[in-house]
């Protein structure tokens, strides 16, 4: 099976401070997001993701479910950001560890941290483009002894020092060996993406050992989430071509 995303470009890139006349440029190849060495990005921003203001998809108790229950077109109260959801692909799998695969959009592309008085553009580095999400997210830091769990949907999720989400969503990192695990005891195993402070998923493992093992590609525009295959338990594969 073959799927083709569109890999959009776009060329609005911006990064700017709401009060300080101090400007740090974003970073843009295919996509443009914050750089990393600013004095702001590890003391404000990246503390900012998580907050009411930037609450972004379905996967945190702060986020606000669609009326009637219809989960594809809900407005994230509190956020200012609208949600829909776009399912691509679903395979059930053994012990209900289904290969699912959903387009996720969200309006909230600015992160806002108050503490410094700045608006960040896709600190949420979506892909494959701004407000898109088409992957099983990721996992940045530490900053500090903490790190930020980014969901497929775009929820984020702050890891304290010991690992445990803050949100009651009852997730542990353990960041020695880089497994994210859930409240169904479910493991997400992480690598890192080159020298950076960002992880991404390669293999979620239920408690039953069925498995989902997730290979990223490497070509250019990436952006290093781009996906180049997905491989189930049972030896289904689904291969991405980018246009």
């Amino acid at each position: 099976m073959r799927l083709r995303p569109l890999f959009a470009v776009f060329l609005l890139c911006a990064s700017f401070d709401t009060i300080a006349f101090a400007q740090h440029a974003p970073l843009c190849d295919v996509t443009c997001a914050p750089d990393p060495s600013s004095s702001t990005y590890s003391s404000g921003t990246i503390q900012a993701r998580p907050l009411t203001q930037n609450v972004r998809g379905q996967g945190t108790p702060l986020a606000a479910r669609a009326r009637g229950g219809h989960p594809h077109a809900p407005t994230i109260a509190g956020s200012q950001s609208a949600f829909y959801a776009i399912p691509i692909l679903h395979i059930p799998g053994r012990n209900g560890l289904d290969l699912d695969l959903t387009l996720y959009y969200n309006s909230r592309v600015w992160t806002i941290d108050k503490v410094n008085n700045t608006a960040t553009f896709n600190a949420d580095k979506d892909f494959p483009s701004y407000g898109f999400r088409l992957n099983f997210g990721f996992l940045e830091g530490p900053t500090g002894s903490s790190y930020i769990w980014t969901g497929p949907d775009g929820s984020k999720h702050l890891l304290n020092s010991s690992g445990d989400s803050a949100d009651s969503t009852y997730v542990h990192f353990d960041s020695a060996s880089k497994t994210l695990r859930m409240k169904d005891g479910t493991a997400w195993l992480f690598e890192q993406v080159g020298t950076t402070t960002t992880f991404r998923p390669i293999k979620i493992e239920d408690t039953n050992g069925n498995f989902i093992s997730i290979v990223y590609s490497t070509g250019t525009g990436a952006n290093n989430q781009a996906i180049s295959t997905i491989t189930d338990t049972l030896g289904r594969q689904i291969v991405f071509n980018a246009l």
